[in-house]
């Protein structure tokens, strides 16, 4: 709460109509406002600003980290749009080229990608901010919450997706993502093994 200051007392002891902005008290809050809300003239550098402890890992992650959490959520954020226009290549470019996909009791390698994703039912990939936590200079793992909607009938599928990702020449890439759904009766899995409409991964590409 703001401190109030003193009544501006004009020449004669008469007190001023309260202008609209400071209501029926009379007291200027607008210079205190003012004073508050003026940016210094230089700032801190945002790489130097220390952000709060991961709570996966319990470690700090430093300023300088910044830009790799941004490259990060962007490419998963493109992974969600690809699936969400089925556009196969879009998927497959976040990948690093040995990266995998787990669910359905199988590991797709990339090669498998155009036929499972093919496979899917088309929908809505709508996803939370991944929690992140950096192994080093170029690899990473995290989390993120996907909530799926189905476009024909609007039938949901929730969970979330548990990742690894590594720093490649092209920039930042999945290196394995894993599906796990949360189901309506507590449980919780990977899909059902073996799903008709799954086709078999290619043993070269996810060995």
């Amino acid at each position: 709460m703001l401190p109030l200051l003193a009544r501006r007392q004009p020449a004669g002891g008469r007190a001023p109509p309260a202008a609209p902005w400071r209501g029926e008290t009379g007291f200027d809050v607008e210079v205190e406002l003012r004073s508050r809300l003026r940016r210094p003239a230089s700032r801190t550098p945002l790489t130097r600003i220390p952000l709060p402890e991961s709570r996966l890992g319990g470690r700090s992650v430093d300023g300088s980290r910044i830009a790799d959490i941004i490259e990060i959520e962007q490419m998963l954020a493109r992974y969600a749009v690809g699936m969400t226009k089925d556009d196969v290549e879009a998927v497959v470019a976040v990948f690093a080229p040995d990266g995998s996909y787990s669910a359905f009791g199988e590991r797709y390698g990339v090669a498998d990608f155009p036929e499972l994703v093919a496979a899917a039912p088309k929908g809505v990939f709508s996803v939370s901010t991944p929690a992140i936590t950096f192994d080093g200079e170029d690899a990473a793992r995290g989390e993120q919450p996907l909530c799926f909607v189905a476009q024909t009938d609007h039938s949901m599928r929730i969970g979330y997706y548990t990742d690894t990702y590594t720093r490649t020449p092209q920039g930042w890439r999945l290196q394995t993502r894993a599906m796990t759904f949360l189901r309506r009766s507590g449980a919780r899995d990977s899909g059902r093994a073996h799903d008709p409409r799954r086709p078999a991964p290619r043993r070269t590409s996810a060995s």
